[in-house]
């Protein structure tokens, strides 16, 4: 505006001004984009906050979102009441970090397993390389850091034999053994189970949707399996009437052990006992990783190492033959 008094042409320097503050912080925040610096407005993001915002875009699976979950709080017991900014974390802390979850407990006062301190170092590791892409910082300190190492445990598997034996015991809730024994014949995690319905049965082939990875699946049923699924229902109907509970994985383990079976077998077991009597049967391994829903074969490599682990011991198993009287060619 054209000024005329003393007062107007005050309040257009002052316009002024502010224009020209505003012109120089954006072209600093462009600069520091351009070169790999941090603004001073994202150096103040609070690495709890951030982690939070990352832990709710994964809010749709539940799996992983209750590890999201469980990692922040050790995070927040680890941090304290101190507000640290994401622009603070450095090797140091990141070591801090490891060796605060290689001493920390569960609510059972058991440390925490190498795989469990694996998973929630993980969380912190992919939430600072999140960081980085979004320019809250230049660089990720994790990428100087020897982390947490996984170890290969052991994975428990029903033979035919057991199976025949679950089969054959009865189990105090009926439903349980139906699904219990529909996975290890499918493959189908409880999850997918749990929310299994009659309109997505269509024929042999059950066409369902991952809870885990969101893919869309078909996945051929056999004769058993399909016996297994019962009497037909409504479209919108569920196929086994389950829900997992504390209870369940009682009666779970009572009926196992009541087959005579003294593994340690939870519902998972289950899917790894499909994927080996399929490896044994002599699937190929690249159709056994499309029937898991695996989206890398090398997930499905840990079970070809199971069943070289069971060949091995069923050599071994071969009874001796006395060789004194054996005559050398």
């Amino acid at each position: 505006m054209n000024a005329k008094t003393p007062m107007e042409k005050n309040y257009n320097k002052e316009l002024l001004l502010k224009a020209e503050m505003i012109r120089a912080k954006r072209q600093l925040d462009f600069i520091n984009g351009e070169y790999g610096l941090v603004p001073d407005f994202k150096k103040k993001m609070l690495l709890v906050d951030y982690f939070k915002q990352q832990m709710e875009k994964r809010s749709e699976n539940e799996s992983n979102y209750s590890n999201w979950k469980s990692t922040l709080k050790h995070l927040e017991a680890f941090i304290g009441k101190k507000p640290i900014t994401i622009s603070q974390v450095n090797e140091q802390f990141l070591e801090d970090w490891l060796s605060f979850l290689k001493k920390a407990k569960m609510k059972t006062e058991k440390r925490l397993s190498a795989n469990t301190i694996f998973s929630y170092y993980a969380k912190l590791v992919a939430c600072l390389r999140q960081a980085l892409r979004d320019k809250l910082i230049t660089f990720n300190p994790a990428e100087n850091v020897k982390g947490a190492k996984l170890e290969e445990t052991q994975r428990e598997v029903l033979s035919i034999e057991e199976i025949q034996s679950l089969f054959n015991t009865e189990c105090e809730d009926p439903e349980i053994k139906r699904a219990f024994l529909f996975s290890c014949l499918s493959g189908m995690r409880w999850s997918d189970i749990e929310k299994l319905k009659w309109s997505e049965v269509q024929g042999e082939i059950i066409r369902y949707r991952q809870k885990k990875t969101k893919a869309v699946e078909s996945l051929p049923i056999n004769k058993t399996g399909l016996e297994l699924l019962g009497d037909r229902k409504g479209d919108e109907e569920g196929v086994f009437n389950i829900a997992y509970s504390v209870w369940t994985n009682h009666k779970l383990k009572q009926w196992i052990l009541r087959a005579g079976i003294t593994k340690k077998i939870t519902f998972h077991n289950a899917r790894h006992t499909y994927a080996t009597l399929m490896l044994t049967h002599g699937t190929d391994i690249y159709m056994v990783s499309k029937l898991l829903g695996h989206t890398n074969v090398k997930t499905t490599q840990v079970y070809a190492k199971v069943v070289s682990e069971a060949k091995a011991a069923a050599v071994k198993n071969l009874p001796p033959f006395d060789t004194r009287n054996l005559k050398c060619m």
